[in-house]
């Protein structure tokens, strides 16, 4: 079964959610490298990896796919921009950055076909 939109945001909305808890375990005094934290980043990092998995995200520059490089904004609470043909655009959340891999996903199709 192919990623839709609702598995995709699910997803995501449960890596925000341990990326919240391990900074509240930081704060209340767990290192940053002990393993409770270590487990947690794992887990963070494997979504990115299944949801890049699933719909097949190219790499580009500097090894990161569209979602990884968005998430780098998105995860110090900051928009993610990009320009296309001239025009500056932002997304402010996962509905947007869904919006934006489907947008290039369709464009590769065109290209392709």
């Amino acid at each position: 079964m192919a990623m839709n939109k609702g598995m995709f945001l699910f997803l995501l909305g449960i890596r925000a959610e341990l990326r919240k808890e391990a900074d509240a375990w930081i704060a209340f005094g767990i290192g940053i490298n002990s393993k409770q934290t270590a487990a947690l980043w794992k887990i963070c990092d494997q979504i990115v990896k299944q949801c890049e998995k699933e719909l097949e995200l190219p790499v580009f520059q500097f090894n990161l796919t569209t979602l990884s490089w968005a998430l780098e904004a998105l995860d110090e609470g900051k928009a993610f921009e990009w320009t296309e043909n001239g025009i500056k655009r932002s997304g402010k959340n996962f509905a947007d950055l869904w919006n934006l891999i489907q947008e290039e996903m369709n464009e590769a199709e065109e290209q392709e076909g």
